[in-house]
């Protein structure tokens, strides 16, 4: 939040996470709801000072290293891939409305380090979590059973009812 807004600020969203009665209550618990939080925040805070410096490579490599290990947390981290994929967009977009002559040249830069920041993330991924190359097909049947379970709910068909137990089953099949 510092390098965002000020010092005040960041002070005032660290009093709000810690008499979080939701981030209190699995820190206690030590679920993965906590450590997917941090990998989520790191991972959105090199994001946003590697697109501010794209000539830095590091933070790139960093970036996915903290992405690599949010997914290997909970795969619903995976949807972090969004926000840096709107960034890809906006970098295209601008680079096309600047025209060749007015480019800074940023675009290829950012390109490629956002290839290497995937790479890294998925190397990261795959060391972290072996289990998912060691053991696919209990992966695979895993992932078979939560969706299958899933279905018999029809998505389509829900009243208000129900929604609570479609996300503890989401939950429980990412988590």
């Amino acid at each position: 939040a510092r390098d965002i807004y000020d010092e005040r600020d960041a002070l005032l969203a660290s009093v709000f996470l810690g008499v979080s009665l939701y981030h209190a209550q699995n820190s206690a618990f030590a679920t993965t709801d906590v450590l997917t939080s941090f990998f989520l925040v790191f991972f959105l805070i090199l994001l946003r000072r590697a697109f501010l410096r794209p000539e830095a490579t590091s933070l790139y490599v960093l970036a996915g290293v903290a992405l690599g290990l949010l997914v290997g947390t909970k795969y619903t981290g995976a949807l972090a891939v969004i926000v840096a994929f709107v960034l890809y967009l906006y970098t295209v977009i601008v680079e096309v409305l600047r025209g060749q002559g007015q480019s800074r040249g940023y675009a290829g830069k950012w390109h490629l380090n956002l290839f290497l920041c995937g790479t890294v993330a998925v190397a990261t991924f795959l060391i972290t979590t072996p289990g998912i190359i060691l053991h696919f097909d209990a992966f695979q049947q895993s992932i078979r059973f939560q969706v299958a379970d899933l279905e018999r709910y029809h998505l389509s068909k829900l009243n208000l009812a129900t929604w609570s137990i479609v996300v503890q089953k989401l939950v429980t099949a990412v988590g």
